[in-house]
């Protein structure tokens, strides 16, 4: 009796299932782009190459090889996130993803953006085409070294109108390896500019009763390129060991994280961190705490129409606003070369809600511009860094990366692929905040 028992349900075990397919061995659904990309990312996270390669087809794993290394071999990074902008499934045809690669290392970063063709094999996706249709941004993340300090008899930095000389003093580099671009200075040093600018000189008066800003300082942060540091700035060592004590290093951190976001950083939409690039010629930011006068910011732009300007970080004003001359009258001017405005506007249009009684806002701009160079990656505007935005998308709804400089009110947009000269392109950027009505006077 056991053993008929145990035969029928061995042949009820066997039946086959309604769909064609014994019972308990179905087939795996098919992947979804969005479940590949997570797979994608794994691998690529893995640090197991092969396993990585096996995803593309066959022709295409020597060439993806070679390309990727750049990443972990040459700029030495640690971690990726894939973040998918958009995705093409068509009814016939291979399946697109528009993916943003986001490469990390403990001191820099760097940006790609994928355009990723899918074959389907089996149950699961295989790559057919990954093209990188724009430029590879890198920026960087600059902070104070732990361990490269030194003890200076003097520090002496002279540039167009300001000279600025500290004595015994601690100097704390940055954190780049093989790259010279920050350093904080912490000891007892004086201040002197004087604009080269008549107009200039007199407002100082007015603000200080001298015609020149000589004060004392305790503190200086310098940003410069690494032929600015090393054209501008003499460090004299001390003799004896380069220790430094806590109250130092503590006050230098502290003035470093004051300073170092408004120069040269932007904040990332991806997870909000501040990430910096690399100042340009004789671009650089002198920040330094006085006596008398407050937290200054002496900046030079060789690329601006007035290459000089001083602000006063405390009050957020600026203080001088011009151009250096050249010792005969005439002010300094270097030649640089712009051809043409990147892009241009056709139209914009806004959609607004507004509440009056929170003086609350949530708006979406949509934005129609024109590529006026061959291959248009990226878009500068203006933006209310006190405002929220929520994303920013293409004419496809593809969400875009993109970057903000709060100092400067710049918000920097980058296209999933370049959009070519002459044709239309389109942005929709969503906001919110609170704006309160300006006080009637």
């Amino acid at each position: 009796m056991k053993r008929a028992v145990l035969a029928v349900l061995f042949v009820l075990t066997l039946r086959p299932s309604p769909f064609g397919a014994p019972t308990g061995q179905e087939p795996a659904p098919a992947e979804t782009a969005t479940a590949f990309v997570e797979r994608f990312q794994a691998l690529l996270r893995s640090g197991d190459r092969e396993a990585y390669l096996q995803a593309f087809e066959p022709g295409l794993r020597e060439a993806e090889a070679a390309r990727i290394s750049l990443f972990w071999d040459e700029l030495k990074m640690s971690s990726v996130t894939l973040r998918t902008a958009g995705v093409r499934t068509p009814a016939s045809g291979p399946a697109r993803l528009f993916v943003q690669a986001f490469f990390e290392s403990a001191h820099a970063a760097a940006i790609e953006s994928w355009t990723i063709s899918l074959v389907r094999r089996g149950a699961f996706w295989s790559v057919a085409s990954l093209d990188v249709p724009g430029n590879l941004t890198r920026l960087y993340k600059v902070g104070i070294s732990e361990d490269r300090v030194q003890r200076a008899r003097r520090v002496e930095v002279r540039h167009a109108d300001i000279e600025i000389v500290m004595e015994n003093a601690a100097v704390f580099f940055d954190n780049l390896p093989d790259i010279e671009t920050a350093l904080v200075v912490v000891g007892r040093g004086r201040v002197v500019f004087s604009p080269s600018d008549a107009n200039e000189r007199h407002q100082l008066e007015l603000r200080y009763k001298k015609d020149r800003l000589d004060d004392e300082i305790d503190a200086l942060f310098v940003r410069g390129s690494p032929g600015y540091l090393a054209s501008n700035i003499r460090i004299e060592p001390a003799a004896g060991p380069a220790s430094v004590s806590s109250r130092e290093r503590s006050k230098a951190e502290a003035f470093f994280a004051r300073n170092y976001p408004r120069s040269f950083t932007i904040e990332s939409s991806l997870d909000g961190s501040l990430l910096s690039f690399l100042p340009r010629s004789e671009e650089a930011v002198l920040a330094f705490k006085a006596r008398k006068a407050g937290e200054l910011a002496y900046v030079f732009s060789p690329f601006a129409a007035d290459e000089v300007s001083l602000y006063d970080n405390a009050r957020d004003q600026v203080v001088s606003l011009y151009s250096p001359d050249q010792g005969d009258g005439q002010p300094l001017k270097r030649m640089f070369i712009s051809f043409a405005e990147k892009f241009d506007v056709r139209s914009y249009a806004l959609d607004l809600g507004y509440s009056p009684a929170s003086s609350t806002l949530s708006a979406r701009a949509r934005i129609e511009i024109v590529p006026l160079v061959d291959r248009l990656d990226n878009l500068k505007f203006r933006f209310n860094p006190d405002l929220e935005i929520l994303r920013i998308t293409d004419a496809e709804g593809r969400e875009l990366f993109y970057t903000q400089d709060r100092l400067r009110k710049l918000l920097y947009v980058y296209f999933v692929a370049p959009v070519p000269l002459e044709e239309t392109a389109s942005i929709q950027v969503f906001y919110r905040g609170r704006m309160r009505p300006v006080s009637p006077t």
